[in-house]
């Protein structure tokens, strides 16, 4: 009995832990890159156990608690201008396989991709300390449902799940080294610093004829301070004690750039 006990215990809270993740691949023309090989790696804890992140005020809302300082090993994914990328999640490996259940992107909740040129093409050492503009953003789809709504609502099965988040390269986005950041939040609770943030940054170089003029930008984690998208109200959060209501929400940052 106490077996039994403490196994279903072990089950339901690593079923929870295995509902973070972190990005780390692409899908470009039905191919899939190989984990982190375009993507800064995070620590070892958010790698091996991914976790979310909590402090929007912190500069590692930027890409992340990351293993280095500077990425001159990572590699720089070479894409046209009007392609769409998607942008999944690195796989979860248990007891020497990799569990099925936990590829997809667990949580509800909106998402977006940030885009920021590096400085003089140095993708490799660039901070992420600039200018950051939005090229596309998952939002709700009605009063209780999010574009994005997760794998975690009791009764549903895998079917309806999501492998990919989907967002094209602007067609006059000016050619050059970008870092691209992909985030997603999950409504945990209501109030301030309740969201959980789950995002990761790579390294894409665009080729294309440009003549676009990227914005609105901002800087982070400046333009996160005052943002009302990086919290929830009590109707918008996953764990509400009253009707839920989705549609007064309004993603963070600035609005997207299309090009």
């Amino acid at each position: 009995m106490r077996i039994h006990i403490f196994l279903s215990l072990f089950l339901s809270s690593l079923n929870h832990a295995l509902a973070h993740y972190s990005f780390a691949r692409f899908l470009i023309n039905d191919t899939i890159t190989a984990d982190w090989q375009y993507w800064r790696k995070i620590t070892d804890r958010q790698t091996s156990w991914p976790f979310y992140f909590y402090d929007r005020l912190n500069k590692d809302i930027r890409c992340n608690q990351l293993v280095n300082t500077s990425w001159t090993d990572v590699e720089t994914l070479k894409i046209a201008a009007g392609t769409t990328l998607g942008i999944g999640i690195v796989d979860w490996v248990w007891g020497g396989r990799v569990i099925s259940e936990f590829k997809y992107i667990w949580h509800t909740g909106p998402a977006q991709v940030y885009l920021s040129r590096a400085p003089k093409g140095d993708i490799g050492t660039y901070q992420g300390d600039g200018e950051w503009f939005k090229i596309g953003e998952y939002g709700w789809k009605d009063e209780k449902h999010w574009i994005l709504d997760g794998c975690d609502e009791t009764g549903k099965s895998y079917a309806h799940c999501t492998f990919w988040m989907n967002y094209t390269i602007p067609l006059t986005i000016p050619p050059g080294k970008y870092l691209l950041r992909a985030e997603h939040l999950f409504n945990d609770y209501s109030g301030v610093n309740n969201t959980q943030f789950y995002h990761s940054c790579a390294h894409i170089d665009v080729v294309g004829p440009g003549g676009g003029v990227p914005g609105p930008t901002i800087r982070l984690p400046e333009g996160y301070v005052d943002d009302p998208g990086t919290d929830f109200t009590e109707e918008q959060a996953y764990y509400t004690w009253g009707e839920k209501n989705l549609t007064g929400y309004r993603n963070a940052g600035p609005t997207v750039w299309k090009g």
